[in-house]
């Protein structure tokens, strides 16, 4: 059978990009506690079509990943990239592989364990001239709103944002470190579903706690509003830890 894909094009027509989209592919990435993780990814993977030839052999992306999906790395991703160019005689290639991450977090409250999903990707092009590689990481996190910060005792209610960064690789890291900072830099190191009840002050620590003051500890003839509402000279907020992001308390 004739390699059609092969076969000389005399138009001299170069495609900056043909390939794979939207693949659906079982990897296993590295975790920082358990050595390895189980993931399930979507991947787009293309390469330059030279100019002398009719077309491209999509198999062959395929094959590819299929070599290297038990271990979808850091370490090896622009080498995956570098055999690509060479099954297809390409001079770049390209590949996008977004996948789940998770992260066991423990409520504060209850002390239960529950998964944490984060957005992961691996962004990476290849050429005779550079190899570029990418590491993008969405992070949810809780902020406390100013301006309820700035008229409240306490009870200053947490706004639900996601960070989206994306960092140039030149040495390893772990996935985990970078959500640590991320969370860290937020209000809350979790996000909530539920109030907990007004919380001790044994309880009290650097987390912004966003619950309204109990009905029991208003003062006589002061409303729900004008007991947590009210504007001070000097704002103050009671902090305890928050439960998580999945409504696990």
């Amino acid at each position: 059978m004739k390699d059609v894909q092969n076969q000389h094009d005399p138009r001299r027509i170069e495609i900056q990009k043909v390939g794979v989209k939207n693949v659906k592919y079982p990897i296993v990435v590295l975790d920082k506690n358990n050595q390895t993780q189980t993931t399930v990814a979507t991947i787009n993977m293309y390469a330059d079509l030279p100019h002398n030839f009719k077309g491209t052999h999509m198999s062959r992306f395929i094959d590819v990943v299929n070599e290297y999906y038990v271990d979808i790395s850091m370490h090896n991703f622009l080498e995956m990239l570098g055999k690509v160019r060479a099954f297809l005689d390409a001079r770049r290639a390209y590949a996008e592989v977004i996948f789940p991450y998770f992260i066991e977090k423990q409520a504060p409250v209850s002390r239960e364990r529950s998964m944490m999903e984060y957005i992961c990707e691996y962004m990476g092009e290849v050429s005779d001239q550079y190899e570029h590689f990418y590491v993008g990481i969405q992070v949810p996190i809780a902020t406390v709103c100013p301006c309820s910060q700035e008229i409240s005792d306490i009870g200053a209610h947490n706004q639900r944002g996601i960070v989206r960064l994306k960092l140039m690789f030149e040495k390893f890291f772990w996935i985990e470190d970078v959500i640590s900072i991320v969370e860290q830099s937020g209000s809350s190191e979790r996000m909530r579903s539920t109030s907990p009840s007004r919380p001790s002050n044994a309880l009290a620590s650097s987390k912004t706690w966003c619950g309204r003051l109990p009905r029991s500890s208003r003062k006589p003839g002061t409303s729900a509003g004008s007991a947590w509402r009210r504007r001070t000279s000097k704002a103050s907020t009671i902090t305890a830890p928050m439960p998580t992001w999945n409504g696990v308390r």
